[in-house]
């Protein structure tokens, strides 16, 4: 999802998190509008495949 100017861009992607979960579009809009921060991915195994 993002946005352009006072356009949403949706992806496919978030077609289908939309149907397995409503709350996910929820949190993807207060993050697009700011009321979120975007979430950081931890990954220790890629972290450990960088080093």
């Amino acid at each position: 999802m993002h946005k352009t100017g006072d356009k949403l861009n949706l992806s496919a992607g978030d077609l289908v998190g939309h149907l397995n979960c409503r709350y996910l579009t929820e949190l993807d809009l207060a993050v697009i509008h700011g009321g979120l921060a975007k979430p950081r991915v931890w990954d220790p195994v890629l972290e450990t495949l960088a080093d």
